[in-house]
Parts: structure tokens; C-alpha cells; sequence
């Protein structure tokens, strides 16, 4: 994992090394702002998410690939500023029930029905062990609710 300014304000995080994606995030000097073509999401707090993504992505945490998805979860956790410590110690509690049997992913969950969003924890294994809910409950247990904890039976990489 490497990181480089593509700019004064542009944040690079290339792991092509590791997982063969390309982070960049947009930070300004005077105003921290989240920017996408469509819309610039104003975040005093972006230092911060752009951190706490960067840490649970060491720990083990897969983010998504896709830059917009990503873009997506800072601007949901910078609606929601009392996620950001939250992230991070679900990240560890999950992980330390499923780092060695599962792939756990961070990702930003849209209810169809409803349209409403939640951040997600999603654990997804290649033969899915038949002990797996009670162990997501297990953790739910001790983690906050949101991120929820979940898994939505799907394989971890979809080819």
C-alpha cells in the first residue's frame, strides 16, 4: 500500500498491491469537503473518516472497490459523525469472532422497499458454516447496533 498527492487536494491510497484498487479522496486545505461530480457533501469531519477507513482496511476490513460506493459510505458516516469510533470497534469485535473462517466487508446497505440506508458489517463465507448466526448474534451482543452486523448469504467475491 502506497500513499501520494495526485495534487494539493488529492488524497491517493493505491493498493494495487494488495487488492488491485485505487482509493482517492478529495481533501481541501481551507475547507474539508467530500466531492463527487453530482455533489460536494461539506465535512468537517473528513480528515477523520478518511482515517478511521484507512485503519479498519489495515485491520482486515474489506471496503468497496468502486470509488462512488466508497465516496457513499464518508458521506453517510459524515451525516452520522457518532459512527465514526463505532466503526472501528465493531470492525474488532467482528473480527476477532470471524478473521480466520470469513470475509468481512463494510458497505453501505440500501432497503429497497423502503430506501432507507445503513452502514453494514456483511460477513460472507465460501461454504457458509451452520453456526453462523449464532455467532453474528454473538457479536451483536457486544457490538453497537449500527453498523449492523450481518451476512446476506452471498459467496465474498462475486466473479
Amino acid at each position: 500500500m502506497s500513499y501520494g498527492f495526485g495534487d494539493a487536494k488529492t488524497l491517493i491510497i493505491d493498493r494495487s498491491e494488495d487488492r488491485g484498487t485505487r482509493c482517492q479522496c478529495v481533501l481541501y486545505d481551507e475547507l474539508s469537503s467530500f466531492e463527487r461530480s453530482d455533489r460536494t457533501v461539506e465535512c468537517e469531519w473528513l480528515d477523520r473518516i478518511v482515517e478511521q477507513l484507512h485503519k479498519i482496511d489495515l485491520m482486515g476490513i474489506i471496503l468497496p472497490s468502486c470509488m462512488e460506493e466508497r465516496e457513499d459510505i464518508a458521506s453517510y458516516v459524515s451525516q452520522h459523525p457518532q459512527l465514526m469510533d463505532k466503526i472501528e470497534e465493531t470492525a474488532k469485535i467482528v473480527l476477532d469472532e470471524f478473521r480466520s473462517d470469513a470475509f468481512v466487508f463494510l458497505e453501505l446497505y440500501t432497503d429497497p422497499e423502503i430506501e432507507e440506508r445503513h452502514l453494514c458489517i456483511f460477513i460472507r463465507q465460501h461454504n457458509y458454516s451452520d453456526d453462523i448466526m449464532e455467532r453474528i448474534d454473538r457479536v451483536r451482543e457486544n457490538a453497537p447496533y449500527e453498523p449492523f452486523v450481518t451476512t446476506d448469504f452471498q459467496p465474498p467475491f462475486k466473479g
